[in-house]
């Protein structure tokens, strides 16, 4: 467990807030640290700093005859006891954390196409890495290559899993692949927002008018989040963004998310595209 200095004040009761662990050497965030009204603490390396990735997992059905890859979302959860950083987690921990998120699934599993299956939930310890030139200008590379230094370890192998096969309940057309539910976690600090990306939409949540998702699928979902940073809150984990740079120099920084948003605005995630296509048509003009 590291100590953190000064102490930030969290708020278990909803779960958000605006405090932010800077972590390494001492530094400054220019025009940041102001807004973190809840504290801004310090520690002293990422040695001891570790926090779990949440990675949500869905298996996809396509066309016969093709096969494609996961779709997968995930955000970033800290461990507090007693007001200090913990990166130790205990199977108590996890189960605190299982039963918020089962509890975020069984909302939004509505929302998701059949087409799409949550099989499983996988933690991975996530830190940065010890050699990131913490006050050095952004990027700096690797010696001898064109490859930019790592900013985080190498996660391994998950140390906990919730094994699911669960498929969403909505019987709607499914849309494309590529459409998702934007989650923005809002942090102090506009800059350093993070995001989720929902996947498995379907025609039916896509009917707020002008192609955009409807205000209850977003109420809902936005709900949902909410409510899952004030289920860990009760338990002393929190949501949060992790930051690597700032003012295009390498700072490494923990921030809480201050509020949860989600837009109506369908996002198109690129890569989530389908590789191969079940059907070609060749032009044939005609008389």
């Amino acid at each position: 467990m590291a100590t953190i200095t000064p102490a930030v004040s969290t708020n278990k009761l909803i779960g958000l807030g605006k405090w932010l662990v800077k972590v390494g050497i001492p530094f400054a965030i220019a025009a940041v640290e102001d807004v973190f009204t809840d504290g801004v603490g310090q520690v002293a390396t990422p040695d001891d700093t570790a926090w779990r990735r949440v990675n949500w997992r869905f298996t996809r059905a396509t066309p016969a005859g093709t096969v494609e890859d996961v779709a997968m979302f995930g955000f970033d959860v800290v461990n507090m006891t007693g007001g200090d950083y913990d990166s130790s987690w205990t199977s108590a921990d996890y189960a605190a954390v299982d039963g918020a998120l089962n509890e975020l699934w069984t909302t939004i599993r509505p929302l998701i196409s059949g087409t799409h299956t949550l099989s499983e939930i996988q933690y991975h310890q996530r830190a940065f890495h010890p050699d990131l030139p913490l006050g050095e200008l952004v990027p700096q590379m690797q010696p001898g290559t064109n490859k930019e230094v790592n900013r985080f370890q190498r996660s391994g192998p998950p140390l906990h899993v919730i094994v699911k096969n669960e498929a969403g309940t909505n019987a709607g057309q499914p849309a494309p692949y590529q459409v998702a539910l934007s989650v923005t976690f809002r942090t102090a600090a506009r800059r350093h927002w993070g995001r989720c990306y929902i996947p498995g939409a379907t025609v039916t949540e896509v009917g707020g008018g002008f192609g955009r998702f409807s205000t209850g699928t977003t109420q809902v979902v936005a709900n949902a989040f909410a409510e899952l940073a004030s289920d860990l809150g009760a338990n002393d984990f929190y949501l949060m963004v992790p930051s690597t740079q700032n003012d295009g120099k390498y700072a490494t920084s923990l921030q809480s998310i201050s509020q949860i948003q989600v837009d109506d605005v369908p996002d198109v995630i690129r890569r989530r595209r389908p590789k191969q296509a079940s059907l070609r048509s060749i032009g044939v003009a005609t008389p």
